[in-house]
């Protein structure tokens, strides 16, 4: 059930349940977001962060998202450059970097294997 509400995004129903796993996931995401531009982001350092280890957190993220600590990072960077994509200030390499990748043919392989299009045709 909590990997089915987080794949899907947060639902209203029954809070108290989900409280201490939606903290969280909102204080992972949020450090994420603050950090996105840095490509180096992963698992040692958002467990630093966390004050857990690599390990121990990608654990718990398995057992919440049902993704690896790589994958839920990615999808969140993927989220945020499908914004900036959406506002149209922003050239593609700009976003590429701006949200963490370290090359824009990576950005672009990542970008349409999650949303089945390519940067541009967005």
């Amino acid at each position: 059930m909590l990997q089915q509400r987080y794949q899907g995004g947060f639902q209203e129903a029954s809070r108290d349940a989900y409280q201490q796993e939606d903290e969280f996931i909102i204080s992972l995401r949020e450090y994420i977001l603050e950090h996105i531009d840095e490509s180096n982001l992963n698992g040692s350092h958002l467990g630093r962060h966390l004050g857990m280890s690599r390990t121990h957190l990608h654990r718990k993220l398995k057992a919440l998202t049902d993704q690896p600590i790589t994958d839920f990072v990615r999808s969140i960077r993927l989220q945020k450059a499908l914004e900036l994509i959406r506002e149209g200030k922003l050239n593609m390499s700009e976003i590429s970097y701006q949200t963490g990748f370290s090359s824009l043919s990576h950005f672009s392989r990542s970008f349409k294997k999650a949303y089945g299009k390519s940067p541009s045709e967005v």
